[in-house]
């Protein structure tokens, strides 16, 4: 039996991704509109048994939407639930009066939302209950956390943005589309003080020249301090896993970029696991210092306004025999090129806590043990290369393989792949059609031109669905083709049946 269909209408991008990532990671057939005008648009061909909406849209809100769809034979017998910010009880009223089925306030807990929706369904005889319906999962709070941290990482640089726009070339329109989003995805995130404060600096853009108002320049300053600020130190100490403990036992790691507080938390951290840290400056930074090449791993820190190293940027980072974990905010990564093509390298986005910088820096000094087991010595797992620009679906694929026991490690592009498939002759490839340098149909010829890569399984996973990119793909020689929305156990299973069958 097919899974039940389900149409999510909200305006919020990250939250309709979100959204989507949880049903679809539990089994449901997930379909989405931006506002409800798509919303009605896609329901002349698309029948959904339910229907997840904002109440908060532009132009037509869903309380309208739902008026709209009680009198419609088609849809008057669907499950409409809201899932909204808005927490009064006159909301929820004003929700049943208008003929919702039940009401969600963000944010809402991810791993209870399937089982929500079910109930619901059961409620009024429509669940399928057949075996090829899935279960609700826990792991739709994998894109929440992602999801958080780059919300909170994108907010501080589009507010430093709006600060300085002040002084000129504000846009109140274009101003105002940021504190909506801000206000809907701090809810959903559980980031509260965040949407109160951009509901604020809403509502001050109504006044009659919002780019000399104090009051704004202030909520905005509060913004930033909010994106900024890091969260409050635990004072519990942290018990750390065993085998961390054995990874990281008597390694000795060097500090790059971090200001004294900084370096004491994460001295204190590394501690409990028995390893040292010391702080690299001037000179003892250089790739050919005595004091770096004493170190097991180098971490180091990228800072708005601070200049990197010259070896950095000249991406010269053959010249440094240790690993490296990079810290800092997701667009400095990006601006200086930080790539983990070595397959020896990682990186940590801010915001950060100690105990997510040990994970990391236990992962980075595992690659290290086995990234001498090239070509022709099997670690016993299978290792499967990744390529998306969208980071969200790479983190839900790379968690959902990882579970499955499958070594995975990430491409930028098209030429990264086809780098990173030549020094590691991987198990399978997971492309997407749209990357930049190489598209994924460009990777695809190249990998099935080479004979030695010619046999390695390559499976699309995009959202390009016309037949004539579904029969170019094939036809180059791809493996299988999965859709976006897709659900992530459906693709470790294909991925299983793959590998299973190449070796």
């Amino acid at each position: 039996m097919t899974s039940e269909p389900v149409l999510i209408v909200d305006d919020a991008p990250a939250n309709l991704k979100l959204t989507m990532l949880v049903m679809a990671d539990a089994g449901y057939e997930v379909r989405t509109a931006k506002d409800a005008e798509e919303a009605l648009d896609l329901l002349r061909e698309f029948h959904p048994r339910v229907i997840l909406t904002d109440i908060r849209l532009p132009g037509m809100d869903g309380l309208e939407l739902t008026r709209r769809l009680r009198t419609d034979p088609a849809t008057q017998d669907s499950v409409i639930l809201a899932v909204t910010g808005c927490a009064l009880q006159t909301d929820e009223q004003k929700a049943a009066d208008a003929g919702f089925d039940g009401y969600i306030v963000k944010p809402y807990d991810t791993r209870k939302l399937p089982a929500i929706v079910r109930q619901h369904l059961s409620k009024a005889g429509r669940t399928n209950s057949g075996p090829g319906f899935a279960p609700p999962t826990t792991s739709g709070s994998i894109p929440a956390a992602e999801l958080r941290k780059r919300f909170l990482a994108e907010g501080a640089e589009q507010s430093r943005k709006l600060i300085e726009s002040l002084a000129s070339g504000f846009d109140r329109e274009d101003a105002r589309a940021t504190f909506r989003r801000w206000i809907g995805l701090g809810s959903t995130l559980e980031q509260k003080q965040v949407s109160r404060l951009a509901e604020q600096a809403e509502n001050l853009l109504d006044g009659p020249h919002p780019q000399t108002s104090p009051q704004l320049q202030e909520v905005l300053n509060q913004l930033l301090r909010l994106f900024t600020e890091r969260p409050p130190r635990r004072r519990d100490t942290v018990l750390l896993p065993e085998p961390m403990v054995r990874q990281l036992s008597g390694k000795r790691l060097g500090l790059i970029g971090f200001d004294a507080s900084e370096t004491k938390r994460l001295s204190e951290a590394f501690s409990n696991a028995h390893a040292s840290v010391q702080a690299l400056e001037g000179p003892e930074a250089a790739p050919n210092s005595q004091a770096l090449r004493s170190t097991d791993l180098v971490v180091f820190n990228l800072k708005h306004g601070a200049p990197p190293p010259e070896w950095l940027k000249r991406k010269d980072l053959a010249s440094v025999e240790q690993p490296i974990l990079f810290v800092g905010p997701r667009d400095l990564l990006l601006e200086h090129g930080i790539s983990l093509k070595s397959g020896e390298h990682d990186f940590l986005i801010w915001p950060w806590d100690p105990e997510e910088a040990i994970m990391r820096a236990c992962l980075a000094l595992s690659r290290t043990a086995t990234h001498s087991q090239r070509r022709n010595v099997s670690s016993g797992k299978p290792n499967v290369i990744i390529a998306d620009d969208d980071p969200t679906i790479v983190a839900l694929v790379k968690a959902t393989l990882d579970s499955y026991q499958m070594d995975c490690r990430v491409a930028a592009d098209g030429g990264q792949v086809l780098e990173m498939v030549a020094a590691n002759l991987p198990s399978a490839v997971v492309l997407d059609v749209n990357m930049a340098n190489l598209d994924g149909f460009e990777v695809l010829a190249a990998l099935k031109r080479d004979e030695a890569t010619s046999d390695i399984p390559v499976v699309f996973l995009t959202s390009r669905q016309q037949e004539t990119d579904i029969m170019r793909a094939f036809g180059l020689g791809a493996d299988d083709y999965i859709l976006k929305p897709f659900s992530p156990m459906e693709l470790a299973a294909r991925m299983k049946r793959l590998i299973r069958r190449a070796s």
